[in-house]
């Protein structure tokens, strides 16, 4: 009876050492597990960085060529508006010339003061420029 006493607790300690090591092998698993989930959130998280900035640096040169669209087409609108003013000006030389005179007949420059360098001129063209300014607005 000893023996057979004795071999119980044999077997009841090999018992508890037993679940001893299917706990452990579990809470082994258990770790690996929340080391793989930890990993895969990782590898997620990543995705979705990479993709954020990929999808950033698309955004980046889509407005980038916007831009560039939108200053080509002001660029275009201010060519466009100073041939129209070209336009108007050839247009409206008759007017000017009707304004100024028939013709333009002799002019005579006195010039009172100045220097040697100065050019007489200088208000007849000035007059002439005023007088174009007029005609283009």
């Amino acid at each position: 009876e000893e023996e057979a006493r004795v071999a119980d607790a044999i077997r009841r300690q090999e018992l508890v050492v037993e679940e001893a090591q299917k706990q452990i092998e579990a809470h082994a698993i258990k770790a690996k597990a929340k080391a793989l989930a930890a990993e895969l959130e990782s590898l997620e998280w990543h995705g979705a960085l990479e993709r954020y900035k990929a999808e950033s640096e698309v955004q980046a040169s889509v407005d980038q060529r916007q831009a560039e669209v939108a200053l080509a087409a002001a660029a275009a609108e201010a060519r466009s508006a100073e041939a129209k003013a070209r336009v108007i000006t050839a247009e409206r030389l008759p007017e000017l010339a009707a304004a100024v005179g028939e013709r333009f007949g002799e002019v005579k420059v006195t010039q009172i003061g100045g220097g040697p360098d100065s050019n007489p001129f200088a208000s007849v063209a000035q007059a002439v420029s005023a007088v174009l300014e007029l005609a283009k607005s």
